[in-house]
């Protein structure tokens, strides 16, 4: 990879990460001289901290370092302890080699060479891994850098409306049609939001809207459904991330991976824009990936690993793909379409109604991770309401 880069001129915007069992300092530097800038350090790590390898993190974990908290007997100071070893013992072999920093070790392949082994199987020649190409500098570079200006157009319209004490909603409908490379919709109009009940609006200004709670600690956050924007096209990448209270982002279009990623509240809503007569797939993979709260409601499909490391967000969907609600920890899934394989794998809080006409949801879901149960009462009576609210916001 870093001869690849180098050779197309793109090794000074890009930064390789090396992971592949890191134990010592050696491991380090040789990562570096094969073009590494930063190293990894999982397995290792784990067993300072007294990890078993059980593979059993989401169940019960042994150790008590994922689950099961009473049982861990771990020290960060040991896992401290090794890394400040390791960190000495690339110092020591980086000046045996003239070296001053791993920047410097950066790409240098003439100081490895192949071993010779007697053990070695065929007569594949290796040499060309430990090439040394020149780095190709450009002198002005053109990049696809991070693109908001959907999100500062959104924010020119909110920003004034916020500050005015009259005002008790804001709705913006968003004019030109979005695309592929309009990423992150929405998440940077978040921030700027939290930024500034937060942090820039004054206390007065906060008190006087009525569009604004204040908690007993302070915390100033929109009233629900104070905040409305109407966007259509297909977005990008990570439609609605970080999506937070009182923000409802409401798109008619179609949704590339990730829709609703790190959501802490709010609605999120994916409605169809016609036209499809077989499949209705309108979002992609990993959709509220990360998600602490708020609410999705996609008058379609979704991709894979729907709801992965979900802790409290609720979503209403027409259908998944594989390892739907894996790892979910909290929050609330009604599936009303079709399943794939892996279904609630890892899951370990939260609950899941899937509506099962054919009866093959016994097949595909993960037995040793939930159990499978038939609606009680209270049940069929929580998925209702999140089933009626779904048309109220998609519809």
């Amino acid at each position: 990879m870093h001869q690849a880069l180098c050779r197309t001129g793109l090794r000074q915007k890009v930064k390789l990460r090396c992971s592949g069992a890191h134990q010592t300092g050696a491991d380090v530097v040789k990562s570096a001289l094969l073009g590494g800038d930063s190293f990894e350090f999982g397995t290792t790590a784990l067993m300072m901290l007294k990890c078993v390898m059980a593979k059993n993190c989401n169940v019960k974990c042994p150790a008590g370092l994922t689950t099961n908290a009473e049982a861990f007997e771990g020290d960060p100071r040991a896992l401290a302890q090794y890394l400040i070893n390791v960190a000495h013992e690339v110092r020591g072999i980086l000046a045996s080699l003239g070296l001053k920093s791993l920047e410097e070790a950066r790409g240098r392949m003439d100081l490895l060479s192949l071993l010779n082994h007697s053990n070695n199987v065929g007569q594949m020649d290796m040499g060309r891994m430990l090439a040394i190409l020149p780095e190709r500098p450009i002198a002005k570079p053109v990049y696809l850098e991070a693109n908001f200006e959907v999100d500062d157009a959104l924010w020119d319209q909110v920003r004034p409306a916020l500050m005015d004490t009259t005002r008790s909603s804001i709705e913006i409908n968003h004019g030109p049609r979005l695309s592929n490379r309009n990423k992150t919709t929405g998440g940077q109009l978040a921030i700027d939001v939290e930024r500034m009940l937060q942090h820039e609006m004054d206390q007065a200004t906060a008190e006087a809207s009525p569009m604004i709670d204040i908690d007993d600690r302070g915390r100033r956050t929109l009233k629900p459904r104070s905040l409305q924007v109407n966007l259509h096209g297909p977005a990008g990448q990570s439609f609605g991330a970080f999506c937070n209270t009182g923000m409802v982002m409401r798109l008619r279009g179609t949704a590339n991976d990730g829709v609703g990623k790190g959501q802490c509240g709010g609605i999120v809503t994916v409605v169809s824009p016609g036209g499809g007569t077989r499949e209705n797939a309108l979002i992609g993979n990993f959709a509220l990936f990360g998600a602490t709260g708020g609410e999705l409601f996609v008058e379609g499909k979704a991709g894979d690993r729907f709801c992965v490391r979900n802790s409290g967000a609720t979503a209403v969907i027409e259908g998944v793909g594989d390892f739907g609600c894996e790892y979910m920890t909290n929050g609330a899934v009604l599936n009303l379409g079709g399943f794939g394989y892996g279904f609630c794998n890892g899951m370990s809080g939260g609950v899941a109604y899937q509506y099962d006409p054919d009866g093959k949801l016994d097949d595909f879901y993960s037995k040793d991770s939930v159990s499978l149960t038939d609606l009680s009462a209270d049940d069929a009576l929580s998925g209702e309401d999140r089933f009626q609210a779904g048309p109220e916001h998609s519809g």
